[in-house]
């Protein structure tokens, strides 16, 4: 059997909330098997009823629907009207002087639902609370309309005496006839303000905590940005209500940033770069995540059928198609470690230029594009130039580089004459095109484009 503890602070607490959290009640209840404190999930009803056993309200559809609710050291908390069950009538505590709380549950022993006695009475004071709350609700409603409520309306009759007390103080004493414009902004603000848990009984604070505390529902991960550009940081989905945030960095709280979304603009590695943790909070609990801003992208290139990134130690990552290294790739992997000067991305292919001055390819190597002297794909880079080799370009069938002495090579396919060798042969080996004073080069669809240090194109 089971036996309920009856705390008249929560039945207290309960009705004077009933509206303003949207008609649930607060109600806790402890319960043991043969003597034990239970421990699990149990199948719970609820009900309402009178002093004649007349139910006036139940929390499902009928008198077998169920809720589960968790039971920890044979205590459990519920919101009755809440989680999922049917709403309170606001009028019920109006109408009913006196109503009781009956519970039945399923103690998953085959027997299906059973009584646990004695029902818990909700006397006359709730019921004085409720109709104080509504009368009042009442006059305010009507005090809205200018047509129906003139200055003068809401008497000190119609108020308690210690809101009339501490109206009379702040605004106008002596007068016992009072209007809404007489009310100081920090009044308004006292009467309209929800009820904190900071004011709640411990132990039921306790209790309530694990229902109304804030769980996360999401996770946040390290993030990789390019230096230069803006990030978003983001706190993970969460349940719970009257959420509340703020942001971290490395420790330390981060002035002002107490919305959900943090947002960094010109991201810089000296200034940004750390870990962060976002604490999302309300007045039941709270709990927080931790990610690191990593500023290691410092370039990136696109071919035709992949993208290249390269972090800020060197090395070099590729996604897409690159069938000649595994296939696609829809996250990053890495193609070589650093260090790199200088890369292109083209049809399938990666190009890397050492800062040794040499030039290394791999991947798909048809028409020779790879220049390494063959057609044959390759799984990792080969070195195809030794030295010298100042910048890369590709547009995917084709490559061209510019070395240290200003001089232009070419090599890949030529079917339209791209390479500008004069021919319309492929050309698997580097061929030169000018000997010096080549700055900038575009390639672009079957055509090549180079700009030397007189101007001339």
């Amino acid at each position: 059997m089971k036996k309920i503890v009856p705390f008249l602070f929560i039945i207290y607490f309960a009705i004077s909330l009933l509206f303003l959290q949207g008609g649930s009640i607060p109600y806790s209840g402890k319960i043991a098997v043969r003597g034990v404190n239970y421990f699990g999930q149990l199948g719970f009803t609820f009900e309402f009823i009178d002093s004649k056993g007349k139910v006036h309200w139940r929390n499902g559809k009928d008198a077998k629907s169920t809720i589960s609710v968790p039971v920890r050291n044979g205590m459990y908390v519920v919101l009755l009207g809440g989680q999922g069950m049917n709403p309170i009538p606001e009028k019920l505590f109006l109408e009913q002087e006196k109503l009781f709380v009956r519970v039945f549950a399923d103690l998953n022993d085959g027997t299906g639902l059973r009584h646990l006695t004695p029902d818990q009475p909700i006397g006359s004071s709730p019921h004085a609370l409720t109709a104080e709350w509504a009368r009042n609700t009442l006059l305010a409603e009507e005090a809205k309309s200018a047509r129906r409520v003139t200055d003068g309306t809401i008497t000190g009759k119609m108020l308690s005496p210690q809101l009339l007390e501490k109206i009379n103080t702040e605004s106008s004493p002596g007068k016992n006839s009072i209007s809404t414009n007489m009310l100081s902004n920090s009044l308004k603000q006292e009467i309209a303000a929800p009820v904190s848990a900071s004011r709640l009984d411990p132990s039921l604070k306790a209790y309530l905590s694990p229902l109304l505390e804030p769980k996360a529902t999401g996770a946040v991960t390290d993030r990789d940005r390019l230096e230069g550009k803006n990030v978003t940081l983001s706190a993970p989905s969460a349940s719970g209500y009257n959420l509340s945030y703020q942001w971290k960095k490395n420790g330390n709280p981060i002035p002002g940033a107490t919305s959900k979304d943090l947002i960094i603009t010109d991201l810089n590695a000296t200034i940004h770069s750390g870990n962060y943790q976002v604490v999302v909070s309300n007045d039941f609990g709270s709990f927080s995540q931790s990610l690191a801003l990593n500023e290691q992208v410092v370039g990136v290139a696109t071919g035709i059928t992949n993208s290249l990134i390269l972090k800020k130690d060197g090395s070099l990552w590729a996604f897409g198609r690159m069938s000649s290294f595994g296939g696609t790739f829809k996250i990053p992997v890495k193609i070589t470690d650093g260090p790199v000067k200088d890369f292109a991305a083209g049809a399938s292919t990666v190009y890397v230029v050492r800062p040794d001055g040499s030039l290394w390819s791999g991947g798909w190597n048809g028409n020779g594009r790879l220049g390494d002297g063959t057609t044959q794909d390759r799984s990792s880079l080969v070195k195809v130039i030794d030295s010298g080799v100042k910048k890369v370009f590709s547009e995917g069938q084709y490559a061209a580089v510019i070395k240290e002495d200003g001089s232009l090579w070419t090599f890949g396919i030529n079917n339209f004459g791209q390479l500008g060798n004069g021919t319309q042969v492929d050309s698997p080996t580097p061929v030169q095109i000018e000997t010096s004073g080549v700055v900038d080069v575009s390639l672009y669809w079957d055509t090549t484009l180079y700009v030397k240090s007189d101007g001339s194109l």
